[in-house]
């Protein structure tokens, strides 16, 4: 009964809608068969009273968002939207309220420590200063994953900022899974492999001291530390690449060398390279001409000549 009552009264009240001419659609022939929107001033009592009964629904500006789509010129649609365009990195939130890295912080990283992404750049070397700066800073509440995520961008350069675009946005969560894709794309295997041959096969220079020899092979080691050799097959790589001058101070000194741990070897061979820097360099050293040799020889007699003549003269006066 009550429900008949009520009926009664929506269906007085849209035909007082329609007298007081109020636009009712009961529905779209256009867009839509099935009546479930219409038309009319929801700021109306009448309009009020439908929409809190869920009997209509109004349609908020459909109308007008045709008429301006309408009065859009043909180039209007050809004017490309500017979009935002999404961090492939999530960064972590901060723990601290309203926190920000400085922008000295930024612009120190971004003079000190830049990567574009050429064959002829490191990524390991890039990679072991990129941390090591990123150690230096502290902030109470802020973890080093979040640092190294946020500075890790500011550091990239050309190419290297364009690989980072490419991937979808906020893929990145971790500093472990932005450090393996970057060492995947600028660290292949092939050239892990060929860094390996070079410390495998490494050898001595003809002119090049021991000292030299042995920050060369540190060098090779620190580019590709993915090598996989243990530190004694090191060891034993680099003492096979000495010439025989060096071999035989290295003998010298390892007497009984296969006593001592690797550890102790090492010890020794870094002592030994600090040892040599005292020895004269030989790429440094250059050839004597001809005769140079015999005419300072003639000199030095002469002179030594002249002056026992002297002190023989002064004895004779004497």
């Amino acid at each position: 009964m009550h429900e008949q009552v009520c009926q009664r009264n929506v269906g007085r009240r849209m035909e007082s809608l329609i007298n007081t001419s109020y636009n009712i659609s009961l529905y779209d022939e256009y867009e839509d068969p099935f009546p479930r929107s219409y038309e009319l001033d929801d700021d109306s009592e009448h309009g009020k009273e439908l929409i809190s009964n869920n009997l209509i629904c109004p349609i908020m500006e459909k109308y007008s968002d045709k008429a301006d789509e309408n009065a859009r010129l043909m180039d209007e649609y050809m004017v490309p939207l500017v979009v935002e365009s999404q961090s492939s990195i999530l960064y972590p939130a901060f723990v601290q309220v309203n926190f920000y890295l400085r922008t000295d912080v930024i612009n120190m990283f971004q003079n000190a420590l830049q990567f574009f992404g050429r064959a002829t750049e490191n990524p390991n070397i890039y990679t072991s200063r990129f941390l090591d700066m990123c150690a230096t800073i502290e902030y109470q509440g802020v973890s080093s994953e979040a640092i190294r995520l946020t500075l890790f961008p500011y550091t990239l350069k050309d190419s290297a900022t364009e690989w980072l675009d490419i991937f979808p946005p906020q893929c990145i969560t971790i500093w472990n899974q932005s450090s393996q894709k970057f060492l995947s794309k600028y660290f292949p295997r092939k050239r892990i492999a060929k860094l390996r041959d070079k410390i495998t096969t490494f050898q001595q220079l003809d002119s090049e001291c021991y000292s030299y020899a042995w920050k060369r092979y540190k060098g090779l080691l620190c580019q590709c530390l993915q090598h996989g050799l243990q530190k004694w097959l090191r060891e034993q790589y680099f003492y096979i690449g000495l010439n025989p001058i060096s071999k035989a101070n290295i003998d010298y000194v390892y007497e009984n060398s296969i006593k001592r741990t690797t550890d102790q070897v090492y010890q020794i061979t870094e002592d030994l390279a600090f040892t040599s820097r005292l020895w004269p360099n030989e790429r440094t050293s250059g050839k004597r001409a001809i005769g140079v040799f015999e005419v300072d020889s003639l000199i030095a007699i002469s002179v030594q000549l002249t002056s026992l003549v002297q002190k023989v003269d002064q004895m004779n006066v004497a």
